[in-house]
This record gives C-alpha cells, structure tokens and sequence, in this order.
C-alpha cells in the first residue's frame, strides 16, 4: 500500500508539515517493503485555492491508498474518503519515517470525520 505523508521539506527525516493542501511536499513509502517509494514536490503549495483537492488528485493519480496527517480540511477528507483512501492521525512535531513507522505498526488512529474543536 502506498502511504503519502505531508512535509515541510522533501526528506523522510522532514517533520510532518500541519498544511495538508499546502505542504511544501510529499513523501510517499511502501507499506509493504517498508521503504521510501517516492518525494513529491507539491506544484499547489502557492496556488490561490483549491490546494487541498489538487494535491488529493495528485495523491490519487499516484495510487496513494492512505495518508498520514496531522491536520485535514473536511473538503480533503471528503475527496480522499470517496477515492478509498484512508486517512490517519499523527502527532505535531514527528518526522514523516518516524509516522510511517508508527503506521505500519498500527499504532495512528484513522480518522474518518473532522473533529471540531
């Protein structure tokens, strides 16, 4: 399964980056071999809207089965729940290995609707 995480730089040690749609990048691992598959500049990071449902697209079209997020918008989810990616929680302040790891571990909760604060 292929596992997109949002980064603040395109690095595996990057931390998680909290702009889901605007995250300055992506790096996307293999479930299954455990390894880094791919790095994804995000070409919406700018854009004046709509970035969240670009980079879903994007993730989408890149055969990204669940993401690793800290923080999602409900247009987002929305989009990523209705192409069958599941969506899943980490904690502020890890770096994208460290989340993955947690995921394959099963330790991140999936998140299936906005919580409101």
């Amino acid at each position: 399964m292929v596992v997109a995480i949002p980064t603040t730089r395109d690095s595996e040690d990057s931390a998680i980056d909290p702009r889901f749609g605007r995250a300055n990048s992506f790096v996307l691992f293999d479930s299954s071999s455990g390894k880094l598959v791919e790095t994804l500049p995000n070409p919406y990071a700018d854009a004046r809207g709509g970035a969240g449902i670009q980079v879903c697209q994007m993730l989408i079209n890149k055969g990204v089965k669940a993401v690793v997020v800290t923080q999602i918008g409900p247009n987002s989810m929305s989009m990523l729940q209705s192409a069958g990616v599941k969506i899943f929680s980490a904690p502020a302040g890890v770096t994208a290995k460290q989340a993955f790891d947690s995921f394959v571990k099963g330790e991140l909760e999936e998140i299936t609707e906005i919580k409101r604060r």
